[in-house]
């Protein structure tokens, strides 16, 4: 599915609802030149991003990953190296301005009908109020049937877990100019390398996926301890 990494390509593929939604997306494909220009196309669709752009999708990807019914769902890092994992912090913008450079989860677990997940980023850069809301808001969700539904600013996509998961595999591989990353996936920071030597054991890898699959933000609730907390690899 993907090719090498001078052109890295996730081929467009045919793929049936599966029982998922009737609108389910049928070719997808993912294709950069350099490493620094991101081509995804969906169906008739195609979005051009950076870099930095594309490996925040990928990010929200993963996130809704972890409330599908894969039991072990694929991760870029999978074949990289984690670097270090920690809490993740709150992010830091100047006043004003409203660009945000990651997916965060407003979900609501308590009471949602609709969606296992949900979280949503901006994916523009400026300051102050966007003229063209809704047009750069990226929405991610799981839904209840088992599905992902992308909302790209007035455009709707559903995509099987599968397709999901091949998606955020091949954007993240695709953003190779980026040789460190830092991603926020729900309540936690994780450092890696897609070049880097994995050098951290299979347990701990383990323990970090489950802990991500079973949190859930829910204020003044129990949350289940997380297996790993803070560690440097």
């Amino acid at each position: 599915m993907l090719a090498g990494r001078k052109n890295v390509q996730c081929e467009a593929h045919q793929i049936a609802s599966c029982g998922f939604a009737s609108g389910i997306a049928q070719n997808l494909s993912v294709t950069t030149p350099d490493g620094h220009i991101i081509q995804m196309c969906i169906d008739d669709e195609t979005y051009v991003w950076t870099a930095t752009k594309a490996d925040i999708v990928a990010q929200g990807l993963a996130m809704a990953l972890l409330r599908t019914d894969i039991p072990q769902p694929p991760m870029p890092w999978d074949r990289g190296a984690i670097l270090k994992v920690s809490p993740s912090a709150p992010e830091q913008r100047p006043l004003g301005t409203a660009t945000r450079y990651r997916f965060e989860d407003t979900t609501g677990y308590k009471n949602n009908r609709f969606h296992r997940f949900h979280g949503d980023a901006f994916l523009y850069h400026g300051a102050g109020a966007d003229p063209e809301y809704p047009a750069n808001v990226f929405w991610v969700k799981t839904r209840h049937q088992g599905d992902v539904e992308l909302n790209i600013g007035t455009s709707n996509y559903f995509l099987s877990p599968n397709q999901a998961a091949a998606l955020c595999i091949a954007l993240s591989n695709a953003c190779y100019s980026l040789t460190k990353r830092s991603w926020n996936i729900l309540n936690k920071r994780i450092d890696w390398s897609p070049d880097g030597e994995i050098s951290e054991s299979v347990e701990l890898r383990a323990k970090l996926l489950n802990g991500l699959k079973r949190y859930k933000f829910i204020k003044q609730s129990y949350q289940p301890p997380c297996d790993i907390d803070s560690v440097e690899f």
